[in-house]
Formats: structure tokens, sequence, C-alpha cells
């Protein structure tokens, strides 16, 4: 199991943080199925995406990661900015893959590393919750299945209040 902690600083300004867990699926340890939803949720079989390393450089300082559908593309970096050449020779290598990188979006990159403690601080500000009922569950037909109520800070509105979404339900697979 590989852990991924991404962090990021919103468009709020505030720090923000997705933790997942990929799996290899091949020898090479090039192919990956990874999830970031909640540990409670990831024993559902269709709740892990795949993700493929396509590229990497010899000091691990760059790396080109995609979805075996085309349809996600992350050019990776330890550092906030990559030269021009290596991000064009690196996005060459992605449409040789058949990638569309006509929506392809470059974000900002500040190079403030995202602390533990502003996380900590983030999430004790939060006024978001995520609840769930107790674990797995069969329900009458047998199916195992996980009640769940989710509130999630969703982006902010025009005039700068937080709004959360709300989502109630029950998960079943067979």
């Amino acid at each position: 199991m590989i852990k991924v902690d991404n962090r990021c600083i919103d468009g709020g300004g505030k720090p923000v943080q997705a933790i997942g867990q990929a799996f290899p699926t091949d020898a090479g340890n090039a192919r990956l199925k990874v999830s970031f939803l909640p540990q409670y949720l990831r024993w559902l079989p269709f709740t892990k995406g795949d993700y493929w390393v396509m590229r990497i450089s010899p000091d691990y300082t760059v790396a080109l990661v995609g979805t075996p559908d085309r349809s996600n593309l992350w050019l990776l970096s330890r550092t906030p900015q990559l030269p021009g050449e290596v991000c064009e020779d690196y996005l060459s290598s992605a449409r040789a893959e058949g990638f569309d990188l006509a929506a392809l979006i470059t974000p900002l990159q500040s190079g403030n590393i995202v602390s533990d403690t502003e996380i900590a601080a983030a999430q004790a500000d939060s006024r978001c919750l995520l609840e769930r009922s107790p674990p797995p569950f069969r329900n009458e037909s047998g199916t195992r299945a996980l009640r769940f109520t989710a509130i999630r800070r969703t982006d902010a509105d025009n005039v700068g209040q937080a709004r959360c979404a709300v989502a109630h339900g029950t998960i079943c697979v067979t």
C-alpha cells in the first residue's frame, strides 16, 4: 500500500488535504488503484480509480501520471516550476499516448508547503462534518450496505459565504 497525501491551498486561501491509498496492480508498480474515500468506504469495489505512472525522471523529481481512458493527466514535480523544455518533453509523451491536451490546466504554484499544523488548524476550524452509521451491514436482501450522512464544504458563492452540500443514502454492493 502507498499513502497518497495531496495538499494545496484552495481558491479561498485555506489549506486542503486529501489522503488516499494506492495499491500497485502490476509487477513494475506503475499501474495503481487509488481511493480517496474515507477508510470505512474503501471496501466498495467500484471506488478506486486507475492511475498509471507513464513516465518518471531518473531522479524521481518529475512524473507523468494519467488514467487509462485518457481523461485525466497530471504532470507532477517536486519543484513549483518546471523549465519549459522539460514540461514540453513530458507533455509530448502524453500526446504520443493519445492524451488531448486542449483542456490542460496549469495551476499557479507558490512553492509554499502546506504543513501538518496548517492542515490541523483548518480541520479544527471547519464547520463541515462527515458522519456515518455503524459499520457495513447486510440489508433485507443480504446485500452489503453502508448508511451514510455526509456534509461537505463546497465552493464559496459570489458573496463569499461557505455553502455545504448534504447527502443521505445507502450504498449497496451485491
